[in-house]
């Protein structure tokens, strides 16, 4: 291995706290974990820690991390003839059992081909023998529609890793290798997988297979509460404890795949959550709270309180606009937190109705303003652009929201004495796999660029306003990887030999980007990720669909537990509302304690 490689790594590993490796070949079974990107962003992913956590926990498995190489060192890697290998021993990936990936976001496919390359094993899974590892994979992305990827996996986990790692352990253990080889057919191996719930076996599974049903994990989250589980300064949150307080999200926002593959909410208990944030706080000051609603937590304020009395800097992810408390701003100002981060998603009422936003453009400047007031002068603004039924006038309106929301920070700011700024974030919409928007046509890239000019244009002179846009092009990338079907591992090969180039890759195959952003006229046809059964009612994600083209606004469940009819919740638990209405409040859950969770930090 290159010196310079293994200085790296090295200094790469001296650098974290909390890994507990295991040392190669220690065990029985050894496992290559594998993010397909790099550490940086591999290390600031919450399922990489969760899955090493839980590998590693098993008395008969040793599980190290692999990470696309850095562009430098993937030369030196070619250069020097070597194979790409593991983090934490430097071993050759091709001698682990098992390759198993973590993938969480589409565009990562494209960097499949070149990690099987670097490792020399096969990239197609029929093509693999005996002698090579088994490939598994499992994250948010693939589970929401695994078929541009299947042709490389042998086995694909849909659901949550607490409760399909140890399954596919158990049937791995069981199986009839000898000195720590998969098995003795690795086609038995597969058959055995096939069976277990959650397990999609492409070459095992058809067309007439009944879907793979998602399996959730049944325990609360004080049982198994994602969290860093290695701390490093070498990830995008840097040394910050990140903690996943809930999961899911009653709102129903219609293009978000989170909000409908999750559809009843679970929480971690503040005592649980408050146990860990104290185990970990001799190491760090920093916290992150993750959820995707942080403040529909029951217990937020006694999780605010107990992380303030810990002396915790507190950070919390892009925040739901009606939720916002001055609890939680005052918590933020303490923390030195100069930006938060919220989503007015569209610059008209009209169009936030069409997405299942209920809030008004009065509403969200009063809200806004709110914040300017604590002191918070910072503010980053998603939005988006090319959504179902915008118009001109939709784009037009976030030039003359974000204009009047900058009026309102210039008033606070002079009261303040300091000038606050506006970060305005665009992003093309993506259509995401069993949400309502999944029918839904994406506009060419030329439009979608004139819209950002537009806006661009429209905001270049004002002060203390930034524009930053996503690239047309990204979104049709992927959209074609969120909604293509298994032709697409083709591509995916292809886009490597051409370094990249996707678009002559799909002129060499002759493959017509439209296929996947077209509008999907026939609700009633076959999509390619209904090979999976997430239990969310097709019937349901069609009347939704027909609610957006309408503008009408669904109003999340009143139950902490359930949601609109989506064939989860119980038909007692829907409420639909006119447009302009606002949800009723739902009741929370009284605190209580549960069982320590699964975390080991050294002493």
């Amino acid at each position: 291995m290159p010196n310079h490689i293994r200085s790296r790594y090295e200094s790469l590993l001296q650098q974290e706290w909390g890994a507990t490796p295991v040392p190669f070949g220690s065990r029985q079974w050894n496992v290559a974990l594998a993010y397909a990107n790099t550490y940086y962003l591999g290390m600031s992913n919450l399922g990489v820690h969760s899955i090493y956590q839980l590998m590693n926990h098993d008395p008969e498995v040793s599980c190290e991390r692999v990470f696309l190489p850095e562009p430098t060192d993937e030369e030196a890697l070619r250069a020097s003839g070597l194979e790409l290998f593991s983090l934490e021993s430097q071993t050759p990936v091709a001698q682990f059992d098992v390759l198993a990936f973590s993938i969480a976001f589409e565009p990562d496919y494209l960097n499949l081909p070149k990690l099987f390359e670097l490792a020399r094993i096969p990239a197609l899974s029929r093509d693999r023998d005996e002698s090579q590892p088994l490939v598994i994979a499992g994250g948010a992305a693939i589970f929401l529609n695994p078929e541009p990827v299947a042709d490389f996996i042998d086995a694909i986990f849909v659901g949550e890793a607490e409760v399909l790692v140890p399954e596919f352990l158990k049937i791995l253990k069981c199986s009839e290798g000898k000195n720590g080889s998969v098995s003795a057919t690795r086609r038995q191996l597969l058959e055995r997988l096939a069976e277990m719930p959650g397990c999609y076996v492409p070459s095992v599974h058809s067309d007439q297979s009944a879907p793979v049903k998602r399996q959730k994990f049944d325990g609360t989250m004080d049982e198994f509460t994602p969290a860093t589980r290695i701390l490093t300064s070498n990830t995008e949150f840097s040394n910050k404890f990140m903690i996943e307080i809930s999961r899911g999200c009653p709102a129903g926002c219609r293009f978000c795949w989170a909000g409908y593959s999750y559809r009843r909410p679970k929480m971690a208990t503040a005592a649980s959550i408050l146990r860990m944030a104290q185990a970990v706080r001799p190491r760090t000051n920093k916290i992150g709270l993750v959820a995707t609603a942080v403040l529909d937590h029951p217990e937020i304020e006694d999780i605010l309180g107990g992380l303030e009395d810990l002396d915790y800097q507190i950070a919390v992810a892009s925040l739901r606009l009606e939720q916002i408390s001055p609890r939680l701003l005052r918590s933020l100002v303490r923390s030195h937190d100069q930006q938060v981060t919220v989503a007015p998603e569209t610059g008209t009422d009209r169009l936030r109705r069409v997405v299942n936003k209920h809030l008004t453009n009065e509403q969200i400047k009063e809200i806004c303003r709110s914040i300017f007031e604590e002191g918070i002068l910072n503010l980053k603004l998603y939005f988006m652009v090319g959504l179902p039924t915008e118009t001109h006038e939709d784009v037009a309106g976030i030039v003359e929201f974000v204009k009047e929301l900058q009026v309102i920070m210039v008033e606070a700011s002079r009261r303040h004495g300091r000038l606050g700024s506006l970060v305005v974030s665009l992003n093309c919409f993506v259509p995401k796999p069993n949400t309502p928007f999944q029918w839904v046509e994406v506009e060419d890239e030329k439009t979608l660029q004139g819209k950002i000019d537009f806006i661009s244009r429209g905001l270049g002179g004002v002060p203390n306003v930034r524009v930053n846009a996503m690239r047309p092009r990204e979104a049709h990338l992927q959209t074609i990887l969120s909604l293509g079907d298994r032709s697409l591992s083709s591509f995916i090969l292809k886009t490597h030999e051409r370094q990249g180039h996707w678009r002559k890759a799909a002129q060499d195959l002759g493959i017509q980007s439209h296929r996947f952003t077209r509008t999907r006229p026939n609700l009633n046809e076959r999509l390619p990720w209904e090979v999976m059964d997430l239990g969310i009612s097709k019937l349901f994600l069609m009347s939704e669909w027909k609610q957006a083209m309408e503008a009408r606004f669904t109003a999340p469940c009143p139950d902490v537990d359930g949601c609109v009819h989506c064939g989860v919740c119980p038909p007692a638990s829907i409420l639909e509302t006119n447009p302009g209405d606002q949800p009723s409040d739902r009741p929370s859950k009284p605190p209580h304690d549960g069982p320590e969770p699964l975390v080991f930090f050294p002493a």
